[in-house]
Formats: C-alpha cells, sequence, structure tokens
C-alpha cells in the first residue's frame, strides 16, 4: 500500500478497563481467565462477537488449548479487537459521506465514480472487477454489511487518501 500504517495503541484508561475486567473474572487470582467465558469478557468490554468470531478468538490466544489466556494475551486480543472497532467505526461514517440519500447503502454507479477519483489511472476492468466483488447479488447497490474487513480496511486506507471524514 506503499503508505505506513500508523501503530495502534490504547490508552491508558483503556488498558486499565481491560485489566479491570480481566481481574473480575480471574476469580483465583491465578493470572489467568478460562477461554469458556472469553467472550462474555469481551461483551462487557462492548466487543460482542459472532461465534465463529470468538471461535477465531479463541484460537488466537489459546494456541496451546490449554484453556486459559493470560492478561498479555488478552490485552494483545483486545487491543485488536479495539482497532478493529475503531476503524468500522470511522469507515461507517466515510460510508455514510457516500450514502446520497440515507438508505445504507451506495449505488454502484457512484462507487465507480469514487475510485475513479481515488485513483484515475485505475482500469476501467480493475473498477468493475471491485464492483463485482461487493456487489455479489448484481442489485447495483453495495451495503455496509455486504462488504468484507478486509475490503473495508483497504476502502479505509484509499478515502484516507482523500482526507474523506
Amino acid at each position: 500500500m506503499g503508505e505506513e500504517e500508523q501503530e495502534f495503541s490504547l490508552s491508558e484508561e483503556q488498558i486499565s478497563e481491560i485489566r479491570d475486567a480481566f481481574n473480575m473474572y480471574d476469580r483465583e487470582k491465578k493470572g489467568e481467565i478460562s477461554t469458556s467465558i472469553l467472550g462474555t469478557v469481551m461483551k462487557n468490554l462492548g466487543h460482542n462477537l459472532k461465534p465463529d468470531q470468538l471461535a477465531e478468538c479463541i484460537e488466537a490466544v489459546d494456541g496451546d488449548g490449554s484453556g486459559t489466556v493470560d492478561f498479555d494475551e488478552f490485552l494483545a486480543l483486545m487491543a485488536k479487537k479495539t482497532k478493529e472497532a475503531e476503524d468500522e467505526r470511522e469507515l461507517r461514517e466515510v460510508f455514510r459521506v457516500f450514502d446520497k440519500n440515507s438508505r445504507g447503502v451506495i449505488d454502484v454507479a457512484d462507487l465507480k465514480l469514487i475510485f475513479k477519483a481515488l485513483d484515475p489511472d485505475m482500469a476501467e476492468d480493475e473498477v468493475d472487477q471491485i464492483i463485482s466483488e461487493v456487489d455479489e447479488d448484481g442489485s447495483g447497490t453495495v451495503d455496509f454489511e455486504g462488504i468484507s474487513y478486509t475490503e473495508k480496511i483497504d476502502w479505509l486506507f484509499r478515502f484516507d487518501m482523500l482526507n474523506i471524514h
């Protein structure tokens, strides 16, 4: 992508909140919590995950299959999920800018204009390829939920280049 991505870090207040939530569930004060309650702890911190997302998180922090996660692993997971949530909020705002009629969708014709404005040298077939990936049902519109996380991050990077917020 060319430009270096700005490193994300949690604030001291966020770390304190995460530590308090972790400690509340570390009842035996062993410095670890069971992966079986990971979803509950994350939900209490504002991260409502779908079952497949939770399973992915458990796999990421419990590589040895011990069934527990220590605070450092939990903190790293929460930093990642917090960054994802902030990226998503920012992209939702950008999406609203282009959702001209406040319908929750962007017309494909408008999206083509957006991508051409972002990169005037982008080939028409490349634009069409991107459009076909996000307009899978051929409806002529793209809704926010229909865009994958990877595509959202790519779009956010492109929109940031235009200073759209």
